[in-house]
Formats: structure tokens, sequence, C-alpha cells
């Protein structure tokens, strides 16, 4: 299989451009926090194209961003009530509203506005005590069944994140059910009622723990079968959880598909597609931490060491001198105003996340003369190990730790007992390659007992220190799967396609991977594949660069490929 470049929706919005969608000749592109809902239609709410020549899209109208939100998923499908768009809204400003909006796209030339939904978590006391009302959704997926039509949705609350919503009457849309890995931990707990402080401050704990260095239990994506029966939910290091909707107001589980063996200590499942029949299905295992990255407090009897992630806008750690950094840390607060200088050469600042962006903190760190950052997760993120981005670089080497590590390196058991100007431990980062996140393939033959059959990875995603690989993201991205054929975006790497018709041995069939300073120039960036989209039977795929917007690729089949008479 050939692919062919044939089409171009051009839209120059760095790092803006987020998940298509197709159908009945219409594409559907969303965008990122980057770009942040004005309430009114521009470039930051959903573009609308026609392809009904592929060869030659052409923009036919836009959906606004809610005020304050992104409009980070798309969806669109038949359903009973008519054609059906549901765009999700997740906060990019203070105030910015979550929830969902429906739209009537029967006639895309003259969308219909048709409700907007809030979303909450499903736990009274969560709501009342925590705040976690009018919280955002990252993912959604559209189904119908017996004469309604629904939603499924990735709700980013504590408890209870997938959430299904019955839109049949746009005027009266009810949530109808829920589930959430905790009911994994703790399967008889009347989530909607229960209301032990201690209880729900565990089951966060546990919500917000996992493996690797990219920790959470949440869910990230979902797929619903087309009789509205099954969903596999893509749960990050829950694992990939196949969900019974037989009864859609108490989905029930049916396996759990977890290998912790499989992406060398993180499990990051991200994005999830069946084949048809359900026998084999192909789970994206995001993962932006290319390099083995640690802090090491040397300054005790007995080394600690703490998991880090080096930031993608700083100085590679990989350029220093023996590949590491090392010194006594500073704590300079939020970084955010003035800060104090260091007091002696090779000092390493240390940073409380929050406030403002991770490069002014690094900004001040650099102009103030320390030789490179740590910053810290503040107490509401805890546990968690986020990746540091930023539009521009910073020469500084810089990682992010988690809370309780901050406070270790900065001797202390207590944010409050930290003081802005105080030496904390001398410290070691070091960082070695082990991959970026690939794709795991799964033996569904018996749904409730699934087999790891494979994992797959580009050469480069693998072996991200090779010199002929491209710049930028190389982690596997969004999936979808027709026949025994899985399309993955997979940022820089491009569109790859495997065969998966022997999923103990999948094979790479076709790569869209393009570079060069005209194409750059051409797509605002380098390239940077987020989402895929392709309507099973035509030769069209569809695919959105967060950089340059969207582009049609065709699959052409070579004569070796043709079917014998």
């Amino acid at each position: 299989m050939i692919l062919e470049l044939v089409g171009h929706a051009e839209r120059l919005l760095p790092l803006g451009n987020t998940d298509v969608w197709t159908h009945d000749g219409v594409a559907y592109l969303g965008t990122s926090e980057r770009h942040c809902g004005t309430g009114e239609v521009d470039d930051s709410g959903i573009q609308i194209y026609s392809v009904d020549d592929p060869k030659n899209p052409q923009r036919i109208g836009a959906l606004p961003s809610v005020k304050g939100s992104r409009s980070n998923d798309v969806k669109v499908a038949a359903m009973v009530g008519g054609v059906r768009l549901v765009h999700s809204n997740e906060s990019c400003e203070p105030g910015g509203p979550g929830g969902f909006e429906v739209y009537d796209v029967s006639d895309p030339h003259l969308p219909i506005h048709l409700a907007h939904v809030e979303t909450n978590s499903v736990n009274k006391f969560s709501r009342t005590n925590v705040g976690e009302t009018n919280v955002g959704v990252h993912n959604l997926y559209l189904f119908h069944r017996e004469g309604s039509d629904y939603v499924a949705s990735q709700v980013n609350t504590t408890i209870g994140s997938f959430q299904i919503f019955d839109i049949s009457n746009p005027s009266n849309v009810n949530r109808i059910g829920y589930f959430g890995a905790e009911a994994l931990r703790w399967p008889y707990v009347n989530w909607e009622t229960t209301s032990d402080p201690e209880f729900i401050n565990e089951v966060e704990s546990y919500l917000a723990g996992g493996f690797g260095q990219m920790r959470g239990r949440n869910l990230h994506d979902l797929y619903v079968t087309p009789d509205g029966k099954l969903a596999y939910l893509a749960h990050w290091d829950a694992g990939l959880i196949l969900l019974d909707l037989a009864d859609l107001s108490q989905p029930q589980v049916l396996s759990v598909a977890l290998e912790l063996d499989s992406g060398h200590g993180e499990v990051n499942s991200h994005s999830v597609w069946p084949t048809d029949d359900g026998r084999i299905v192909v789970e994206g295992a995001e993962d932006f931490n290319s390099h083995g990255t640690e802090v090491t407090i040397m300054n005790t009897e007995e080394a600690q060491s703490y998991p880090a992630v080096e930031g993608t806008f700083t100085r590679r750690i990989k350029t220093l001198p023996e590949e590491l950094f090392s010194g006594p840390t500073v704590y300079l607060g939020l970084g955010c105003d003035s800060m104090s200088k260091p007091t002696s050469k090779g000092q390493v600042a240390l940073i409380l996340r929050g406030e403002c962006s991770f490069s002014s903190k690094l900004d001040q760190a650099l102009n103030l003369g320390y030789t490179a950052a740590v910053v810290f997760n503040h107490q509401t993120g805890g546990a968690e190990t986020i990746t540091m981005g930023a539009r521009n670089q910073v020469n500084l080497p810089a990682v992010f730790v988690n809370h309780g590590a901050g406070l270790a390196l900065g001797g202390v058991k207590h944010i409050n007992q930290l003081t802005p100007g105080t030496t904390g431990a001398t410290i070691r980062v070091k960082t070695a390659p082990n991959g970026w996140g690939g794709v795991r393939i799964w033996d569904y033959t018996d749904p409730r007992v699934p087999i790891l059959a494979s994992t797959f990875n580009t050469e480069c995603s693998a072996n991200p220190d090779t010199n002929t690989c491209a710049r930028g993201i190389l982690s596997s991205h969004n999936v979808i799967v027709e026949d025994n054929l899985a399309y993955i975006s997979w940022y820089a790497e491009g569109l790859v396609v495997l065969d998966i018709s022997n999923p103990y041995k999948p094979v790479e069939i076709s790569r869209y991977r393009t570079s060069g300073p005209s194409f750059r120039l051409n797509n605002g960036g380098d390239q940077d594949i987020w989402g895929v989209h392709k309507i099973p039977g035509e030769p069209w795929i569809y695919i959105s660069d967060r950089n340059g917007g969207m582009y049609v690729l065709e699959t052409v089949i070579v004569a070796s490929e043709q079917p014998k008479p």
C-alpha cells in the first residue's frame, strides 16, 4: 500500500489543530487550548470543510468555541434524531466552562445549536465540597440504540469519569449511567452518595497513582461498538477496560487488559479501536517521556532518587558534559516575580508550579544565573509528573518532579516550611533514552480474558537519539482500525499503517511522513500529526497536523497486493 498526499485544507495555527472527524462528504477539525475560545466564529472553534472532492477541501463554515474553553474533540454521526455533532469543552482560561455542545448538522452549511451540556462529578460530596462542577470533557463518542441517541463521554472528574448521556431530547439531556476506575478497587460502593472525606481522599490518591512517570488512572479515550452494547475505555494506568453496556444505567466490567511489562514501566492507555468483529484491539500508549530521567539527592547517608521528566523546550541534558547536571538547590517559590540570585556557581533553581508559565519561570532562572532548574508540582497536582512544554526554547536544562519529590529536594515535609532563598539538597540529574510510546495489540478472542499479542514501535520512537530521526514528539497518539489495518497518527513520525491480520506479528505496510524547508514553510512548522479518520470502504484518509491543518491521503494498492484471479 502507498499513501499519496492528494489534498490539504490549510490552517496555519501553531500547535492549534486537534481531532479530525468526517461524515458524508464533510470534515470537522478541532482546536487546542493554545487558541482559547472567544465565543465567536473564528480560528478558535470547530472548522468545517467540504470534502465532496477530497483532493480539493473547501472551508464552508465554523462553529464557535465556548468563551474560555477549547473544542478539542469533535464527533459526528447519523442518529435517530438527525445528523448530530458533539464537541468537547475544556477550560483554557479562568471561568471557562466544561461539558459539551450538541448541534444538528443535517445541513452542514447551516448548523443548529441544540444544547450546552454541563458535566459534573457523580459524587454529591465532591460537587458540594470539592467544587467538581462544570468540569471539562476531553473525548466523546456518539451512538444510538433502541430508538434513542447517546453521548459517551470522558469527564475530567475524580469519581465516575466515564459518563453516558441521553441526548434524544436536546432540551432535556440527562446523564443515565457512569463508571470509573475506582470501581475496580471498591466494586460495591455507592459512588453517588459516599461522603467520608478520608475515604474520598484515599480514592483520589489511588486514581492519581499508577506506574512510571506519567501517572494516573484517569480515563482518556473511549470507543463504543456500533450496536451500543460494549465500550472500550483507554483508562491510562488502570489499563484497557471493556464494559458491558446491556444496562446503560449500570455498566459492568467484562475485563481489564493490563500488562505492566509492555511499556518500560509505563501503561499510559491513551487510545483504543477494535476490529469490526472485536477479535483484535489496538491500544495506543502515548508516552512523552522518551528518556528515563531521575533526580538523586546526594548529601544523605543513602542516595535517594525520584523520577523526573525533562522539559520539551529546555536545553537537553544529553548535550551537557557527562550528560547530567548537579549542584545545591535554591528554592525560588513560584518564580514568577523577582527572585534571589545564586550565591555561588552551579546552583540549581527549585521552583513551584503555578501562577505563571513554565517558560517565564525558567527564563527568569536563566537570566539570574542559575545553571539548571527543577520545577515541582503544586499540592493540588500531588503525585502527578507532567511534561513541561512551551512554544519558545529556553537555554536552560530543567526537569519536572512531583510534589513529594520537590519537598524532599527542599528538605521539608510541607510546602509551608519552604522559604524563598533557602538552600536545599545537593542533587544530580541524569537521563538515558528508553523510548517513546508505541501501541499494544490485544487478542480478544475471549473478551473476558484479553491476551497481549504484541507491541509495536517505530524505529525512531524506540530509539529517540538516532541521528536520522525527525525532530519533535515521536510517540503514538490516536488510532482507527478498518478490516485488519490500523491507521495510527504518530506526531512527528507521521501516519503509520499496520497490517494486524496476525495480531502476534504486526507489520508496517505504509507510512506518510514528510519534512524539509519547503514543507515546514507550507505547514507552518514541522510535521506533527494528531488526529486520523477514515470512512470505511473509501480510499481517503484524513489526518490533522497540529501546525498545518488537515491533509487528505489516498490509499493506493500496489500490484503485488492485488488479489489473484
